[in-house]
């Protein structure tokens, strides 16, 4: 069962294969999604189904001043790694899933966070990217992995 949403509050994006579903819900809290208008995702949702398991995450959102408009990746979707990165949004295939800021922190219940810094090229694109993942162990200190990405154009 369903309820109609308008467009902007929330929206899903959905990618099915033999196996697997994988679905991402945005929250988006009824900004504009006019072409040239700002948007940010306030929250996602991550969703996994194969016939084994299913994982669903769920994220808190914050933003940068850095625009993510400037070069023609989504700078956002490698923030959890190359190998969780939806190809389809990273080359901004979906308008609606590309926010226009580049997340600086994002919260998976209070179990992890990603903080996110940006070196930025003269004409604003994205030079090189630090995401430096903390995993929160009850009654453990927390570990800590940093990975860079740099941009190439």
């Amino acid at each position: 069962m369903g309820y109609p949403v308008q467009p902007g509050m929330a929206f899903n994006l959905v990618h099915r294969s033999f196996s697997s579903v994988k679905a991402y819900a945005f929250l988006l809290g009824g900004q504009q999604l006019a072409p040239d208008s700002l948007h940010r995702a306030d929250s996602l949702t991550i969703i996994n189904k194969t016939k084994e398991f299913n994982v669903t995450e769920r994220l808190k959102m914050y933003y940068s001043q850095a625009d993510n408009r400037h070069q023609s990746v989504d700078a956002n979707q490698i923030v959890f790694g190359a190998e969780q990165c939806d190809p389809y949004q990273l080359l901004s295939l979906f308008r609606y899933t590309r926010s226009t800021s580049i997340v600086s922190k994002i919260e998976h219940l209070g179990d992890q966070t990603y903080d996110v810094t940006v070196k930025l090229n003269a004409d604003n694109s994205v030079a090189e990217m630090t995401v430096r993942q903390t995993q929160y162990w009850l009654g453990a200190p927390p570990t800590v992995t940093d990975i860079t990405y740099t941009f190439e154009y």
